[in-house]
């Protein structure tokens, strides 16, 4: 007994490898762009982190600004009061 082989379009064939290079070429593209991606967040991780030490930094100023040995100190170096 003889099998019935089908015939494929070889336009079929073509169309599947074109596809399959298009869907490689997309997830690669995709993959480049997340670790673009990726390392925006950690460069704009790392301005934060550096914001929020300022931030601190500028709070503990203002808050020794009512400081009574803050103003004594600043009296003594900047203005030449003993």
């Amino acid at each position: 007994m003889k099998k019935k082989t089908k015939n494929v379009n070889p336009l079929a064939y073509i169309f599947v490898l074109l596809f399959a290079v298009y869907t490689v070429y997309s997830l690669i593209s995709l993959q480049t762009s997340i670790k673009a991606k990726e390392l925006e967040a950690a460069t704009l991780q790392a301005n934060i982190d550096s914001q929020k030490t300022y931030n601190s930094s500028v709070q503990d100023l203002l808050a020794a600004e009512n400081d009574d040995a803050y103003v004594a100190d600043i009296a003594r170096d900047m203005l030449g009061y003993v």
